[in-house]
């Protein structure tokens, strides 16, 4: 006779609402068991289980004895090691059928049973929201793997996000047995959603059949670093509340501090930028050093010496700094600005100057920064936008013409950098292009002097980061080396001359890292981090911006002391973080 187990006849002996099979109940005959849980791990044997159906999203205890012709369905996740044995004298499963979406086990001694290929762990685990961010990530599938062809794709926020690297199949990607695992060049970013693009023709089972799937998603943390600064400091713009200059590192109090804003030497409406502003963990924004022009955004113009908190505590960990001007993203994607706005430079469709922040639209914004007087910013679906001055097609419109609310400039793009008077920017399939002024060679075009009012391509397909100088610039490509081109006054270009350079030259060395903000040129200086996390700068070192205990000028990069997270070269200033 046929019996049927409902839920209604087991115990919830855990207290989570998971039924429990009654300890020392056999199931025999044709058993349809249609509930969470099924047998403690003490009682668990079923005999003559024949032509039966057991269906269950969990299973605990050990299964044992002929499931003949039977049918084991698994409507969940799984086998789990430890909790279910299949063995020649657990479970024998004669032409039985076994469907699940994942399992776990070796499944030796699973014979004549067609399992799908599919992942069985993830590391870091799917949605996770605190992984670090120089993790690796590695997967483990369910049976043995071998390599396909492509890529696996690393990208930002989903399967249609920007690209952040590429690992080849057979070469950046280790498989051993039924596990692969990869490792990103440079540090993730903080507090980002990274998608894992697994392409089904990359993995296959030793069978042959490809790996079919979507890839997942996982999130970094937010990381608490020290902040240092260094170089000149006459505004209180190092936050050390004093106005005296450093040629060493010098720690600005506090130990829960993100990452530094990108900022920018030269300005609209005279003066220099020399202010600082930088988020805390807890996602409060504070700022210092000059604000004659309400740049640091605490409703005055008063300037200070020591960080200053501006309202709100949904600040995310993107900052810049432009002449007179100052920007934020907080962490719903909204974009503030603050500051001098004679050029439109504040994107408010008007040329009203504002001391607090002020929002431009949208809420998918990713990376902006200042340049002069003109603004770039890119948002999470490849768009890329500008406004503010455009003297020499800066806006990258094919006109003079300026904007005070931001207008799109077409394309995919990935990042961008501003410099004095011309733009750059990387579009997703890792091409470089620039527009605006190129009095120095800061093009790249060859010859100089051509301003370009629309983008122009510097060569090459493999570009990964890039950053804007008065009348310089530089890039590091996904190979792990760094090049310059532009004014090279100062040492500036890093390459032991003062000359400058109207195509890209490289600085030497194939580690420096990729990350968009690792490397930063401004004005006559710059700096740049290596994936090992030393940090080394270059150019002019009037201020003590070298960090080497001097003010001489190095035309080849030297290295800080110690182990580095992240660097900013601004107006004659330098801040760096370290891993608190």
């Amino acid at each position: 006779m046929a019996s049927k187990i409902n839920a209604d006849e087991f115990v919830d002996r855990e207290g989570e609402g998971k039924p429990t099979l009654p300890k020392g109940v056999v199931l025999s005959g044709v058993t349809t068991i249609t509930t969470a849980v099924v047998a403690e791990n003490e009682v668990a044997n079923s005999t003559g289980i024949n032509a039966g159906i057991i269906t269950s999203t969990h299973f605990k205890g050990n299964l044992t004895g002929d499931v003949n012709a039977g049918i084991v369905t698994v409507s969940s996740q799984t086998i789990v090691g430890s909790a279910v044995t299949i063995s020649a004298s657990g479970i024998d499963i004669g032409a039985g059928v076994i469907t699940a979406t994942s399992y776990a086990g070796s499944g030796a001694n699973l014979t004549g049973i067609g399992a799908t290929i599919m992942i069985w762990e993830y590391n870091p685990d799917p949605s996770d929201s605190a992984v670090t961010l120089a993790s690796g990530i590695g997967i483990t599938f369910n049976q043995k793997i071998k390599a396909g062809s492509g890529n696996i794709t690393l990208r930002e926020d989903s399967a249609s996000g920007t690209v952040v690297e590429n690992f080849g199949v057979g070469s950046s990607v280790t498989i051993a047995n039924n596990s692969l695992s990869f490792t990103p060049t440079s540090n993730l970013d903080e507090n980002v959603t990274y998608f894992v693009d697994i392409p089904s023709s990359s993995i296959t089972n030793m069978a042959g059949d490809s790996y079919v799937g979507t890839g997942y998603t996982f999130q970094t943390t937010y990381t608490e670093y020290q902040l240092w600064a260094w170089g000149y400091n006459a505004d209180g713009n190092l936050g050390l509340n004093d106005i005296t200059y450093r040629s060493s590192p010098v720690q600005v109090p506090g130990i829960t501090w993100s990452k530094p804003a990108r900022g920018w030497g030269n300005t609209d409406g005279g003066g220099e930028a020399h202010s600082g502003l930088t988020s805390k963990t807890d996602g409060t924004l504070w700022s210092w050093g000059r604000g004659e022009n309400g740049q640091l955004g605490l409703n005055d113009v008063i300037a200070r010496s020591s960080p200053t908190q501006i309202p709100g505590t949904t600040w995310g960990t993107h900052q810049f700094i432009g002449g007179q001007q100052r920007g934020a993203i907080k962490t719903d994607g909204t974009l503030w600005v603050w500051g001098v706005n004679t050029n439109g430079t504040l994107g408010q469709n008007n040329r009203t100057n504002y001391s607090s922040p002020v929002q431009i639209p949208g809420t998918t914004w990713k990376w902006v920064e200042f340049g002069n007087a003109n603004s770039m910013g890119v948002k999470t679906d490849g768009t890329l936008w500008s406004w503010g001055y455009s003297r020499f097609g800066e806006l990258g419109q094919n006109s003079n013409v300026r904007y005070s609310s931001p207008v799109q400039i077409p394309g995919t793009w990935s990042t961008c950098a501003a410099g004095y008077y011309h733009m750059i920017a990387i579009r997703t399939n890792g091409t470089l292009w620039v527009w605006g002024d190129d009095s120095y060679g800061s093009l790249a075009q060859n010859p100089v002097d051509v301003r370009r009012s629309s983008p122009v391509q510097v060569p090459g397909t493999t570009w990964a980061s890039c950053s804007g100088g008065q009348h310089t610039s530089m890039g590091t490509k996904t190979d792990g080396t760094l090049w310059t081109w532009g004014a090279g006054g100062y040492g500036a270009m890093g390459v032991n001359t003062n000359i400058k350079y109207s195509s890209p030259v490289q600085i030497p060395g194939t580690t420096w890292s990729q990350t968009q903000g690792d490397t930063s040129i401004h004005n006559n200086n710059a700096a740049a981090l290596k994936t090992d996390g030393t940090l080394w700068v270059w150019g002019t070192g009037g201020s003590g911006q070298n960090a080497q205990n001097d003010r001489t000028q190095y035309s080849s990069p030297v290295q800080v002391p110690g182990t580095w997270v992240m660097a900013r070269s601004n107006a004659n200033y330098i801040f760096a973080t370290k891993q608190t």
